[in-house]
């Protein structure tokens, strides 16, 4: 949640943030994935960062210093599993963000996460707008072989998966 009346950050300050952000991008892409997420909003207020961001910042940092004894773990599998997830209205412009991971049996081999550019009206249009996004990086990674696709749903969805024509499972793309 972006709180508008927070005080904006020094102009030293907002260059140490900067700095900070910067190193994580180049963490989050060679060895910590999980703080993908977080990482890419902050990237979103870099250029305005207020306290409550800097707040956020020094969440991250506290928790890759609680972590930092995990190793990342990747064994392999029968065939690629993919994720796709989003949230609604989480960006100050009520744009949304969605997210893809693709798991080869333990481990993520590869994810992505980024702020949707359409806006959108529900949660459930959310959902449609991020498998139509992410799509395209599913079906290009048909070289695996035959794929599964999951996706995840809110509690209050349960007969979301009916509803979804684009997301389902396949074996082979066979034309």
């Amino acid at each position: 949640m972006i709180k508008l009346d927070c005080n904006k950050l020094p102009k030293t300050t907002a260059q140490v943030f900067h700095h900070i952000l910067a190193k994580l991008l180049y963490l989050f892409r060679r060895t910590q994935q999980d703080i993908q997420t977080a990482v890419a909003f902050l990237c979103t207020r870099v250029n305005h960062p207020d306290s409550d961001d800097y707040k956020k910042l020094t969440h991250v940092i506290q928790n890759l210093r609680g972590t930092q004894d995990l190793t990342l773990m990747i064994e392999p599998g029968d065939h690629p599993n993919w994720w796709v997830d989003s949230s609604y209205a989480v960006h100050p412009d009520m744009r949304s963000h969605s997210g893809i991971i693709m798991t080869l049996g333990k481990g993520a081999m590869y994810n992505r996460s980024c702020k949707q550019k359409l806006n959108t009206k529900s949660s459930t249009e959310v959902e449609l707008v991020g498998i139509d996004v992410q799509w395209d990086r599913c079906y290009g990674h048909d070289i695996f072989g035959s794929a599964r696709i999951i996706c995840t749903y809110d509690n209050y969805l349960p007969r979301q998966q009916e509803y979804h024509t684009t997301c389902r499972e396949w074996k082979g793309l066979q034309q």
